[in-house]
């Protein structure tokens, strides 16, 4: 990991042993979260590198091997009261949640979105295909970066895809 200077330009590592370090949130202590794709975990560390350590190596954020990239633990975002933290899964087309227990570790992660039952479900096809980057917007809706459909896909607190808003040359639906 790199930090710049926004006062000197100077760019200095914090931190290295990443694999394919792929998306970072930030806590309300100032601790940074990141997730490592190829090693399908999250680690926590201060801004500045100190007490790096594995937060959560859950199997749910591992890839899929058989995929030709298998790129597991993706983006990685906090919900409103920083209670949970929610990490795509791309190759599984999932999003993770993992509860933040009382004392800053990693709870047991859950699949908290799945792709494949969503298409199921509510009719529809490529929820979550390529799932990367992720944010919550105010009423708690997950908003993710489905890269391999073109599309910005809306969850809903209950895990249900509420909108899809796609690239100019396709249509966007609200669902």
């Amino acid at each position: 990991m790199l930090f710049r200077s926004t006062v000197t330009g100077s760019v200095t590592t914090i931190a290295g042993g990443f694999s394919f370090p792929n998306g970072i949130a930030e806590d309300l202590r100032g601790n940074l979260y990141v997730a490592d794709s190829f090693q399908g975990t999250v680690t926590r560390m201060g801004q500045d590198g100190s007490n790096k350590a594995v937060w959560s190596a859950s199997p749910l954020l591992s890839g899929n091997p058989a995929a030709p990239l298998p790129i597991g633990a993706n983006g990685v975002a906090f919900d409103l009261l920083f209670q949970n933290v929610y990490v795509s899964n791309t190759s599984y087309q999932q999003i993770i949640r993992i509860p933040v227990e009382c004392d800053g570790r990693a709870g047991t992660a859950q699949v908290f979105a799945d792709g494949e039952h969503i298409d199921q479900t509510q009719s529809t096809t490529n929820a979550l295909d390529g799932a990367d980057g992720i944010a919550f917007d105010l009423f708690g809706n997950l908003y993710v970066a489905a890269n391999a459909n073109a599309e910005i896909q809306v969850i809903s607190p209950s895990a249900q895809l509420i909108a899809r808003y796609a690239n100019p040359d396709r249509k966007s639906t609200r669902l």
